[in-house]
């Protein structure tokens, strides 16, 4: 499997399609899905092609997910607590896990036991001194899965049919020698630019902002304005080490909930007599759960929709932690801040992208003078009162003075001849004019040696794109009708 965080470039959403690509993980975060059956008001949660998703099958795909990617990556905890923190990036994956698995049933894809058995007998984590053995995957399926044999074979075997299919999407695909060479070009090349950088702040003096302006911005940005809805709950705690711990006090806290609905002052009066100390939230809004409680948008929204005074119970949605006796303290609904709460802001938000215009004008205007005029960079840039900046040997991979991460502009003034400008290029600060003064070639010995390692790369990365290009056309037949962030 190639490895996941390998591209710097890579994006968000590819690495969704990867990660599926990954077979059944290991630890399983248990999800209470009693009393869930909808969400946001919503029987299902959304489509794929005819097919209706609930919020249990999403759960359901979910425990697989969060299997696999631990059986995957065991012993790389870095990038497993990277992953597990995005919660959102969890629920993506999910998602695109059940579009696949969609896709699977209706091309029909099997996956015999022979295979599923195979797979099983063979993971490192079910063996001991490197023979299969079945107690210790009996114990591990029960007690980390928290599900049977069966069922973690099943969802093992859902896993099997993604890979096969997507096995199937990349099986033609291939990489050429050229393509091989431009890949270590990219990487080894190195040359010489002269260039020219038009800063936006340079401008901000000659940037006019009116009232209109600024009465515009503010209507056509007016959702950054918002503030949403704020709350602050008092709470007892009550820890629990697994789910038989866990059952018994939710019963337990629903009792002291009935109790507390019919007499609010009890609150007080159950936290003493359960020797539990009532602790305080402070205002919070609904995205911006406090780090120590891990029970989700379920339980964020349970307790948004109460009013002050009122309580509920929610629990952690992990493996070991703590069921909460909640109640609302203090509730903010969400406003928008009025324009002149925030003109400074916005005067300073319209100049800012006026002076980019004007500095992509200029540049622009200087540009075809360079072109069409045959204007010279160097005498460009003393017309348009700047200076002429030179760098030694760069590779495309280097910083340069005022720019930065400069990648883009390196690969597109390295393919171009010796002496021509090319441009202009946006940056952070502002348009860039770049003009290449020499190359210097690889070393194609070396690369004769690393041909295969550079085509491998290549191969990888056109893999990585076909399974990207299928993905999203899958993608165009599902549709999501709830907001699944942090759930």
């Amino acid at each position: 499997m190639r490895k996941l965080f390998r591209s710097k470039t890579f994006q968000r959403w590819v690495l969704i399609a990867v990660v599926i690509l990954i077979l059944p993980a290991f630890v399983y975060w248990g999800t209470d899905v009693s009393e869930k059956k909808k969400i946001q008001g919503k029987a299902f949660i959304g489509t794929i092609g005819d097919k209706k998703i609930t919020l249990e099958d999403f759960l359901d795909a979910r425990k697989g997910t969060e299997m696999h990617l631990v059986m995957n990556f065991m012993g790389q905890k870095e990038i497993l607590n990277s992953v597990f923190k995005d919660r959102a990036l969890i629920n993506d994956i999910t998602w695109k896990r059940l579009i696949m698995l969609e896709a699977a049933r209706k091309q029909k894809v099997n996956v015999p036991n022979e295979e599923v058995v195979s797979f099983v007998v063979s993971h490192p984590y079910f063996t001991q001194n490197g023979v299969f053995d079945q107690k210790i995957y009996s114990y591990l399926v029960r007690q980390n899965f928290q599900v049977t044999e069966r069922e973690f074979e099943e969802r093992l075997r859902e896993s099997l049919a993604i890979a096969k299919l997507n096995e199937e999407i990349v099986r033609d695909v291939t990489a050429s020698d050229e393509e091989a060479l431009l890949s270590y070009k990219r990487e080894f090349e190195k040359g010489k630019m002269s260039y020219i950088h038009f800063l936006n702040a340079d401008f901000e003096k000659d940037a006019v902002v009116s009232q209109d302006d600024i009465r515009k911005y503010y209507h056509e940005h007016i959702n950054e304005f918002i503030i949403p809805d704020q709350i602050n709950f008092e709470y007892m705690e009550f820890p629990f080490m697994n789910t038989t711990e866990r059952d018994y006090i939710i019963g337990m806290a629903k009792e002291m909930d009935k109790k507390i609905k019919d007499k609010p002052a009890a609150f007080e009066e159950t936290a003493k007599e359960k020797n539990r100390t009532v602790e305080e939230t402070g205002l919070f809004f609904k995205t911006a759960l406090p780090a120590k409680f891990s029970f989700g948008i379920m339980g964020i929204e349970k307790i948004f929709r109460l009013k002050p005074g009122e309580a509920t119970v929610v629990t952690d949605e992990t493996a070991t932690g703590s069921v909460y006796l909640v109640r609302v303290k203090e509730k903010i609904a969400s406003s928008i801040k009025k324009e002149e709460e925030v003109s400074s802001l916005l005067e300073a938000e319209v100049k800012s992208e006026k002076a980019k215009l004007l500095a992509k004008a200029k540049s622009e205007s200087v540009m075809k003078a360079v072109k069409n005029e045959g204007v010279s960079l160097d005498a460009a840039a003393e017309k348009a009162g700047t200076k002429v900046l030179k760098t030694e040997l760069v590779s495309r991979f280097d910083y340069l003075p005022d720019i930065g991460p400069a990648y883009d502009i390196a690969d597109v003034v390295f393919s171009a001849k010796i002496g021509s400008v090319s441009g202009p290029f946006e940056t952070q600060k502002g348009y860039v004019l770049a003009r290449l003064d020499e190359l210097q070639e690889i070393d194609k010995a070396d690369f004769d040696k690393k041909k295969e390692e550079y085509r491998n790369k290549v191969l990888g990365a056109k893999k990585d794109k076909a399974l990207e290009d299928w993905l999203r056309a899958l993608s165009g037949n599902s549709t999501l009708i709830v907001d699944l962030k942090g759930v």
